[in-house]
């Protein structure tokens, strides 16, 4: 007896869980959210409950970057037949419908008669690094998702599951860093799991390479705080990242308490300034790639982010609705900037904090 499908439904990660483990795939998938791991994590879930006992899997797997492709590039590898299996899976990385159309009713019109019957021989997925709000013009009245995203999640409802991955709560993922180790045959404690995640941060790709190195150390014993400690350097690229964030999202209130507690721990301005700058450059060269209708991994080939992909990911998010000249402003900025802290004796954290405000003005502007 054929097991019968789940009603399509929005799902979190909870449910996304529990369908991979105990339900039959359905057509398509829309995973998107603001932990590009987790993305990554269950599209490569979806990929092996649906291939791993197809012998012609390479014939049968199909990656297209949604940066570059077009719907009629998705819907004919969906709809190609597989080859001597049961089915294929086309996995599209990085599909933007505010940018592919100028209108919910050019979404429908292009890919409703597709979505609504696709074919039961293919699983498509769409992995969509960043949360919706991500993808929408700095100026849009919309603050989550526009009409154009909603028109896109209802046409995959239908026969599919929409999921959204969110950040996990510090606890959470402390308590999955201690069952990473204990599947490894290494004993680790929350104590030493909490004390990772307070020096590298809670980005959960950094946190996973991270106990994996611990691991490796450990060698069968346990992970102790001792050896995180000596192991692990509090993270100044982790906190810069979210000071970057903060600024991107205009959050003033949290850009200062970063700068304050960067002060506090006695972190040299010079290194910080940096380092910032180095973010920012990770943002410039994804958006100029964008703008060529590159995609992300022609960024992570030529300028070997290969050990840091998430990084670009994470730029992915940041410069979907800036414009190439205005980053190219906040990258004059940030000189100028290191210019004044190398030359000058004003107090170097007063001018981080004015240059915090000169970017958060800049990114805020509208237009070129």
């Amino acid at each position: 007896m054929a097991a019968k499908k789940p009603a399509a439904v929005r799902a979190d990660e909870a449910r996304l869980k529990l369908h991979i483990k105990t339900e039959a795939l359905l057509p398509v998938y829309f995973l998107f959210g603001e932990e590009s791991y987790l993305t990554a994590r269950y599209t490569e879930q979806l990929v092996e409950k649906a291939l791993k006992d197809d012998p012609m899997r390479e014939f049968n797997f199909t990656r297209l970057d949604g940066q570059t492709c077009e719907s009629n590039e998705i819907i004919a590898a969906a709809e190609t037949l597989p080859m001597m299996a049961e089915r294929r899976v086309v996995v599209v990385r990085g599909w933007n419908v505010e940018k592919a159309y100028r209108t919910p009713d050019d979404l429908k019109k292009d890919l409703a008669e597709f979505l609504q019957d696709p074919p039961e021989e293919c699983v498509l997925i769409f992995r969509l690094p960043g949360k919706l709000s991500d993808y929408l013009p700095k100026d849009d009245k919309y603050k989550t998702a526009s009409p154009k995203w909603t028109a896109f999640c209802d046409l995959i409802a239908k026969r599919g599951m929409v999921a959204e991955l969110t950040a996990r709560p510090a606890g959470e993922n402390a308590r999955a860093l201690c069952a990473m180790a204990s599947r490894r045959r290494v004993k680790m404690e929350l104590p030493a799991a909490r004390l990772l995640i307070d020096r590298v941060g809670n980005d959960l790709a950094r946190l996973v390479n991270e106990t994996e190195k611990l691991c490796a150390a450990a060698d069968g014993g346990e992970i102790t705080p001792e050896l995180v400690k000596a192991l692990t350097a509090e993270s100044l690229e982790a906190r810069v990242f979210d000071l970057s964030k903060a600024i991107a999202a205009g959050q003033a209130d949290r850009v200062y308490r970063i700068l304050r507690a960067l002060a506090f721990h006695r972190e040299e301005p010079h290194v910080l300034l940096s380092t910032l700058s180095a973010a920012f450059v990770d943002f410039y060269r994804v958006r100029v790639a964008l703008d060529a209708g590159l995609p992300t991994a022609w960024v992570i080939s030529t300028f070997h982010y290969e050990k840091r992909a998430f990084v670009i990911d994470n730029a992915l998010q940041t410069v979907q609705n800036r414009s190439t000249a205005s980053l190219r402003r906040c990258l004059d900025l940030l000189s100028r900037a290191d210019g004044e802290l190398k030359s000058t004796s004003a107090d170097p954290w007063q001018l981080l904090e004015r240059l915090s405000v000169e970017l958060m003005t800049e990114l805020r502007r509208r237009g070129n």
